[in-house]
């Protein structure tokens, strides 16, 4: 089986989420992997701009590239869905990608950022369904953005032979809004990734004081400053309890890229006077992910919506306590292993984290428990899950579902 999987959207600065880190762990495991007792062939569609990063990631693997986008000035003015939505409009304009799975020989198109960009009849494309947020809070995106993403979505039910949702939730969300064909969809739980190794104790007290966060304790939210990742009501509510609660020492720290869109966030932290409790450490590398979530007190995750919620894993794979929201595929995720609040309501936040901080046998019951819960989202368990699915759709080689 040779599978040309397509990176193009993949920013290695994180601007694309959580997604981006899953992805190459994927690939890793497939390129392991054997079909029938054959070597699965992996040959990545990549970009002037990310080539060299796969190429570096991929030095010790038999995983080839080739570049079929150039180079393109994504440093314009907007936004990354602003500028991933111009880049895939001009792909598709390309006449590179016509004929190119064909002469590479592949069997299969795997498109593990949801875009079908470089889809040719007769070969079988899978899409990766990470969410439908827009379909739910729409406010949260411009005309234009929201008109593209449902065309994006539609062009997907139209091209992809298959998609493998990333939970039982966003399975349904995806069948539901655009009618997929439940008998092509497949559901493949991220898994925890190996990428988070921790250093030294030596240079983990090194990370801790150049980034500031060795001394109080703190609750660590990781997540890139989109609307729906709901900040500014984690603020309100860390504010209130803040004033409420001023014996206790905690601090909060924040991870994730789009800096340039946070100042609304840094004003309201001035305003509500958290300057000194708040620490924002935009993109981190993943060693120091790694100290970061190592050192904390707890996760607190109090999204919106979410399709999977690769944080959880991550910190529950840490033995950390998590508090998150009771909402989209969160609970499906963290199961028994987490602290539930409503996400719109900052008192349940509130109530939430002085219990994490006050009451010793739910933080130990609630890193037990994660320890055992993040065991069910393993790398392997994930690959094999997506090589099953890859294997079902060349059985049935079968012409693309439209959606109703």
């Amino acid at each position: 089986m040779k599978i040309a999987i397509d990176v193009v959207p993949i920013r290695t600065d994180g601007q694309v989420g959580g997604a981006m880190h899953v992805t190459i762990e994927l690939i890793k495991k497939l390129a392991q992997m054997n079909d029938n007792d054959n070597a699965v062939k992996i040959v990545l569609l990549t970009a002037a701009w990310n080539d060299q990063a796969f190429a570096d990631i991929f030095s010790r693997t038999t995983v080839d590239r080739v570049i079929v986008a150039p180079a393109d000035n994504l440093a314009a003015a907007g936004g990354i869905r602003d500028k991933m939505r111009r880049l895939i409009q001009r792909l598709r304009r390309r006449p590179v990608r016509k004929g190119l799975l064909r002469r590479l020989g592949v069997d299969l198109l795997f498109c593990p950022m949801s875009a079908v960009t470089f889809y040719e009849d007769g070969i079988p494309a899978v899409s990766t369904i990470h969410d439908i947020q827009h379909e739910y809070y729409p406010q949260f995106f411009d005309p234009q953005e929201l008109s593209h993403r449902r065309a994006f979505y539609q062009e997907i039910c139209a091209k992809a032979s298959a998609v493998i949702c990333v939970s039982k939730y966003t399975k349904a969300t995806f069948k539901e809004k655009y009618g997929f064909p439940s008998e092509r969809m497949y559901v493949a739980y991220n898994g925890v990734q190996e990428r988070l190794r921790l250093p030294s104790p030596e240079q983990q007290q090194a990370i801790l004081a150049a980034k500031g966060v060795g001394g109080d304790p703190y609750l660590f939210y990781p997540a890139n400053f989109w609307r729906h990742k709901n900040h500014l009501m984690l603020l309100t509510a860390f504010s209130a309890f803040c004033r409420k609660h001023p014996e206790i020492e905690i601090n909060l720290v924040f991870t994730g890229a789009l800096q340039e869109e946070n100042a609304i966030i840094k004003d309201a932290v001035e305003q509500m006077g958290l300057t000194d409790k708040t620490r924002f450490l935009g993109y981190l590398a993943d060693e120091e992910i790694a100290v970061i979530m190592h050192h904390c007190a707890g996760l607190i995750f109090p999204s919106l919506f979410e399709g999977f919620g690769i944080p959880l894993v991550e910190a529950m794979n840490f033995g950390k306590p998590v508090l998150c929201a009771n909402t989209t595929s969160l609970p499906e995720v963290a199961g028994d292993a987490a602290l539930y609040f409503d996400p719109r309501i900052p008192q349940q936040m509130e109530d939430a984290i002085f219990s994490l901080l006050t009451d010793s046998l739910t933080r130990e019951k609630l890193s037990a428990k994660g320890r055992e819960r993040a065991s069910l989202f393993s790398l392997d368990n994930m690959a094999g899950q997506y090589m099953q699915a890859f294997q079902q759709v060349l059985k049935q080689t079968a012409p693309a579902a439209s959606c109703g």
